[in-house]
């Protein structure tokens, strides 16, 4: 191949791997115009052959750097999502409202009172209540931005990405400000240490210090974490000033199960004789998720009948009682797990006790 031709080839290998995200993909494209610079180096005149060779070690540097990531913020604006939405759960909204956002509305009365803005609150519970839903309808009712932070697009295998993707985060949370940012699953990211792999423990260590770098600076930065698991989450994020304000996000009581389903149910075909008091009565320990689940398998049997016979019928509560015959919460294994988790201490998470207690009893 021609030295010209050699040459458009590898700038056009640069220029494709500045247009791909997937770093093995980038990564790929810049080894190998770093390798058409080392042939070109060898078969040009002398004068080019260092430049070529110089090309080839920046192209090599940087295919084994990760990209940036970028945490474009939500915009809450634009999403109308509020309290409202939130079947339930009025408690749970309360507390949030006194802690992530009236201090973002009314800073002044906050500091005239000396209370202190920042920090955050631990969200935990059974999967499937509510816990991320509540966050984005709380960056919405506080009018501010909302970055959602999770163990797969922050941790790396690279060593010391994870550390500059967290700090990353941070930073483009400050410029963004006011924000909340919501660390989903924290338990993955924030692991206790002292179980935890290496990587994990320096991921923790950052996360600790942008949170603490939050309190000697004016930032109006707050924090929510959700976990299913809070026991595992380290304890000194656990602690006061960072998410140490913990908050049971419990399964949905009856009337907000009965409110969830007779929303789920509005304007699909349904028989008159389907009973939402009913269902709400036979679903105690469900989660939102659970719900959602046992109506669409109750639709799917009227769906099936009707493909079979090629008449549509509406949704009956034979449909519902013949789901609900197989189907159990799975919240209870949620809190029979809990139980184990907390035998040898259980003024952690008392909450979770009350509860567990009478679901695992049902």
């Amino acid at each position: 191949m021609q030295h010209d031709d050699l040459l458009k080839k590898a700038q056009e290998r640069e220029l494709l791997a500045g247009e791909v995200v997937e770093h093995e993909e980038r990564k790929a494209l810049l080894l190998e115009a770093a390798d058409i610079y080392i042939t070109l180096s060898k078969v040009c005149a002398a004068g080019l052959a260092q430049t070529y060779v110089q090309r080839a070690k920046e192209c090599y540097v940087a295919s084994q750097q990760q990209p940036k990531k970028s945490y474009r913020p939500l915009i809450v604006e634009e999403k109308k999502l509020s309290f409202d939405d939130v079947a339930g759960l009025e408690q749970v909204k309360e507390k949030i409202r006194l802690k992530i956002i009236e201090p973002f509305r009314h800073p002044d009365l906050y500091a005239y009172y000396g209370k202190k803005v920042g920090g955050g609150i631990l969200m935990y519970g059974p999967p499937g209540c509510g816990k991320t839903l509540i966050a984005e309808a709380a960056a919405h009712e506080a009018g501010c931005s909302f970055f959602v932070a999770n163990v797969s697009n922050l941790t790396s295998k690279y060593v010391g990405e994870t550390e500059k993707n967290i700090s990353s985060l941070f930073a483009q949370a400050r410029e963004a400000a006011p924000s909340i940012i919501f660390f989903d699953e924290l338990e993955a990211l924030g692991s206790e240490r002292s179980t935890a792999q290496e990587y994990a423990r320096t991921a923790v260590s950052q996360l600790l210090v942008e949170i603490n770098g939050l309190g000697n600076r004016d930032q109006r930065i707050l924090l929510i974490g959700a976990t299913n698991e809070p026991w595992n989450v380290d304890i000194a994020l656990r602690r006061a000033g960072r998410f140490g304000d913990p908050l049971f996000v419990p399964p949905p009581d009856f009337k907000t199960r009965y409110k969830l389903v007779k929303q789920y149910l509005t304007l699909k075909p349904v028989a008159g004789d389907v009973n939402g008091i009913a269902i709400a009565i036979e679903t105690e320990g469900y989660s939102g998720a659970d719900l959602v689940e046992l109506c669409d398998n109750a639709i799917e049997i009227a769906l099936r009948d009707s493909l079979a016979s090629k008449k549509p019928r509406q949704v009956t509560m034979d449909d519902f009682i013949a789901v609900l015959s197989g189907k159990r919460a799975a919240t209870v294994n949620w809190f029979r797990m809990a139980l184990q988790e907390l035998k040898k201490d259980d003024t952690l998470f008392g909450e979770i006790m009350q509860h567990s207690r009478r679901l695992v009893a049902i």
